[in-house]
């Protein structure tokens, strides 16, 4: 989907790829292959061995790195190539976009914003790997943020970053802002406190763990035990929502990496932390944004993260199973927070002015880039299968959805189900003219169902009968 959209958009595009020895497939040995495009046209290739960019042999060597990343580098002659090939790329202000070809292997763990980004001087973004942008609010913006400094790790300093994420969503974003934040028990009594102090309270809503109450743990298809993929902060948080949607779902905690997975480390309970820490995946996070209807999500690495590329591998995997904007924060390149409210500008007040910082990954859609630079790509808004196959195509429903205090959980979490549905379809046949007769179907059920639940969605309610029912006629 990343190429349809370059391909589409003609995207000016840094691909990235690894050129590997067959014998070597599963190492990194080899060169990196750096490929500059604007749309399918080839500007300039260059390849580099692996060893000069400092890149580890696999993921085993990779996962050893821990509190710190290896000491990647890339050669000067590799910048000024590229950037001698800019100007004549990009329209002023617009971003290069980051591509990983197939081959990339571990490169999307790479940190090339923090690599690239201070040596080219414009911003860089990732493409995602659907051709749908998710339908939002553009009136409101309700965040639920969940913090974790389990024992067993360095100390994340909760309160003090938690205070900066959330001034910083309610002084750039310009709309109404709602947050609810789901911390450590250890942490509650100080952050409630330094909330209420800093005059936010109205807005902010510090969540009290002895409130939580613990219930059957997620399912999840991973070998570790259900008390180890964090079903007790996850529903903690789904169930004080009570019933209510979320537009951005928010993490704070550090990453690790195990096998092949991305994960995130929090303590064992939102009222236990005490010897050791849980794991959860780019599954569980994914089932949870569809259950509370968030259509973003973002994290933030705590200063002396455990894995970075933990972290990376975790928004990856989410990249690929879920439309919509992802960010990636690195408190340690952004202290005071002025990259992350960039990104949020950037995304919930639409400046179209990309963020220009290495502390910020970010993956979206290239309706997000301003107009004037969307107007030279060629964009045009991804709205028609919003239109056709979710529950946008009933105007009433749509403006239920884009009215914020109007919109129930399960509205919003119908309209994720959908839109995540509707862009799998995309995937799966996004090159043929005349569609299959399979995806024909699938799209006469997507919209049987969109068309089914938009008329009870805004079907007034039912009168209550004064008449006793027919006992003859009851279910």
């Amino acid at each position: 989907m990343a190429l349809l959209l370059k391909r589409r958009h003609s995207l000016p595009t840094l691909a990235l790829a690894l050129d590997r020895p067959a014998e070597r497939a599963s190492s990194s040995r080899g060169q990196a292959v750096f490929t500059l495009q604007v749309g399918d046209d080839t500007v300039a290739q260059i390849k580099v061995a692996t060893a000069e960019l400092n890149l580890p042999a696999n993921l085993r060597e990779l996962s050893g790195y821990q509190y710190h990343d290896p000491a990647y580098t890339i050669p000067p002659a590799v910048i000024d190539q590229i950037k001698a090939q800019l100007p004549a790329m990009l329209p002023p202000g617009a971003p290069l976009w980051l591509l990983f070809e197939t081959s990339a292997g571990f490169l999307p763990l790479v940190p090339w914003e923090k690599l690239l980004q201070p040596q080219l001087g414009v911003p860089l973004l990732r493409i995602p790997n659907f051709l749908i942008n998710p339908l939002a609010d553009p009136s409101a913006l309700d965040v639920a943020i969940c913090a974790s400094s389990p024992v067993t790790e360095p100390a994340i300093p909760l309160e003090e970053l938690l205070l900066r994420i959330t001034t910083e969503l309610l002084n750039s974003v310009q709309r109404r802002v709602r947050v609810d934040v789901f911390a450590d028990i250890r942490a509650y009594d100080s952050l409630r406190s330094r909330v209420e102090q800093a005059g936010l309270g109205a807005q902010v809503r510090v969540h009290n763990p002895r409130e939580s109450r613990p219930r059957r743990p997620l399912r999840s298809r991973s070998p570790a035990p259900p008390s180890s993929v964090g079903g007790a902060w996850l529903e903690w948080i789904g169930g004080a929502l009570e019933g209510r949607s979320v537009d951005l779902a928010y993490f704070v905690a550090h990453g690790c990496l195990a096998s092949d997975d991305g994960l995130l480390l929090l303590a064992e309970s939102p009222t236990r932390n005490e010897d050791r820490e849980i794991f959860v995946g780019a599954q569980q996070i994914d089932s949870f944004l569809t259950a509370v209807g968030a259509w973003s999500v973002g994290f933030s690495a705590p200063p002396h993260n455990y894995s970075g590329s933990g972290l990376r591998l975790l928004a990856e995997q989410l990249a690929h199973a879920r439309p919509g904007p992802l960010l990636l924060h690195d408190f340690a390149e952004d202290s005071s927070c002025g990259g992350l409210g960039a990104a949020f500008r950037f995304l919930f007040n639409r400046t179209g002015i990309a963020p220009a910082t290495p502390a910020i990954s970010l993956y979206c859609h290239p309706d997000y880039v301003r107009p004037e630079v969307s107007d030279s790509y060629g964009i045009e808004p991804a709205a028609g299968q919003l239109g056709q196959l979710t529950l946008a195509q009933n105007e009433a429903c749509r403006k239920l959805l884009q009215s914020k205090d109007a919109t129930p959980g399960w509205l919003a979490k119908s309209q994720r189900v959908l839109e995540k549905s509707a862009a799998e379809l995309e995937r799966t046949e996004p090159f043929e003219d005349t569609p299959s007769a399979t995806r024909a179907g699938s799209e006469r059920a997507l919209s049987f169902v969109a068309d089914v639940l938009s008329r009870f969605a805004t079907s007034p309610p039912s009168e209550p009968s004064d008449q006793p029912h027919d006992e003859e006629h009851a279910p």
